[in-house]
């Protein structure tokens, strides 16, 4: 039996949020790997329900996905998706230049091109997952607490688009996913740390009630950020956010 994902690519000129679109077809029974593009959001969100940058120009997607995987796994989707839109970026982008910040953004020379989301919710099909992702193409964020960046500030031509960059990612995508799904995580941990950025270097992690000082010590086998603290102790963190030790986290 192949392992193959057909992926349906559904194109809105401008919704809400393609995240709350893929959650409604979930529920609706719609089958993995469904994908729906949007040109612009009107209400875009990333982590911790923060707004998202949505203007027209840049990549806005989400997918379906219905892994038969334990809940408590699915965050590794995160590194399977960011390697995946590394590979994704245009070839004018020197591989050197890129750098995957922990858990879930791509960096082009230090500063943030795309962010990733996952949720996974409870369908009357069993557990769904949605990966949301949105691309700096034309536009990105100026008033962002971390440096970013986009396809046009970084001097490339029109001729990157969304419609361009979604089936590169897709097929990138494809590959990692047979990967995960097949229990193979090792392989994508270490291709992950090959691009990660800050390892061994100093970090704050911001939880939701405290801010970690340490050294980025990599990633386990789990996915989970190693953070070694001034002590010398070595924390396991599942979920956070990831700043240089001078950029603002309040």
């Amino acid at each position: 039996m192949s392992l193959t994902l057909a992926y349906q690519v559904q194109h809105l000129k401008t919704t809400a949020s393609t995240m709350d679109d893929a959650r409604a077809a979930a529920m609706a029974g719609a089958a993995e790997g469904l994908v729906i593009r949007a040109d612009q959001q009107t209400g875009g969100r990333g982590r911790r329900g923060r707004p998202w940058f949505s203007p027209a120009g840049n990549l806005y997607v989400s997918m379906l996905l219905r892994p038969a995987m334990d809940q408590a796994a699915l965050g590794r989707f995160s590194f399977v998706a960011s390697l995946a839109l590394a590979a994704a970026l245009p070839d004018d982008i020197d591989r050197d230049r890129t750098r995957l910040k922990w858990p879930n953004d791509v960096l082009v020379d230090n500063a943030k091109i795309a962010g990733i989301l996952l949720e996974s919710c409870n369908t009357p099909q069993g557990m769904a997952l949605i990966i949301g992702m949105g691309v700096n193409i034309a536009q990105h964020p100026t008033d962002a607490p971390y440096p970013t960046t986009s396809f046009a500030a970084l001097g490339l031509g029109a001729s990157h688009t969304p419609e361009k960059l979604l089936p590169r990612f897709l097929s990138a995508f494809e590959g990692y996913r047979q990967d995960l799904i097949a229990g193979n995580f090792l392989p994508i941990r270490s291709a992950w740390l090959a691009q990660a950025s800050g390892l061994g270097e100093a970090i704050v992690v911001r939880l939701p009630n405290q801010a970690l000082d340490g050294r980025f010590m990599g990633i386990d086998e789990s996915g989970c950020l190693l953070l070694q603290h001034p002590t010398g102790n070595l924390q396991r963190i599942a979920s956070g956010e990831v700043f240089a030790p001078t950029a603002k986290v309040s």
